[in-house]
Formats: structure tokens, sequence, C-alpha cells
């Protein structure tokens, strides 16, 4: 099971995670600027993300009979 230190990595890492995402959040002053990044991504990032998010574990396990001879 866990041990101590376990327990301490995990709760220095939430520490660091929770740090950074609020000293980042002071930066935006709209949700528009952290949704949108301010309108200023090109089309291909947007479209890789998309993209990259439609790929599952799914796809990979599920599809995986189709290359099978």
């Amino acid at each position: 099971m866990f041990s101590g230190i376990d327990f301490l990595v995990v709760v220095i890492y939430l520490i660091i995670i929770i740090s950074v995402g609020l000293l980042l959040s002071r930066k935006k002053s709209n949700t528009s600027e952290y949704f949108f990044a301010n309108r200023n991504i090109d089309w291909f990032v947007v479209g890789s993300a998309l993209f990259a998010s439609n790929i599952g574990s799914e796809h990979f396990g599920r599809n995986s009979h189709l290359s099978y001879n």
C-alpha cells in the first residue's frame, strides 16, 4: 500500500499544481482570454487539438482487429 513518502509526494505535487494554477490565473482578465486564447491561435493548432482529442485508447483497442489478417 502507500507509505508515508508516497503521501508526501502526492501532497507536494498537489500543492505545486494548485500554486501554478493560481499564479497563472491572475494573468487572465476574463474568460475569453482563457478559453479562446484571446483569439490569437491559428486554425492549424485548433484543428490539430481537435483531431488529437478525438483519438482515444478505445480506437487502438477496438480497431486493432482491422489490421489482423
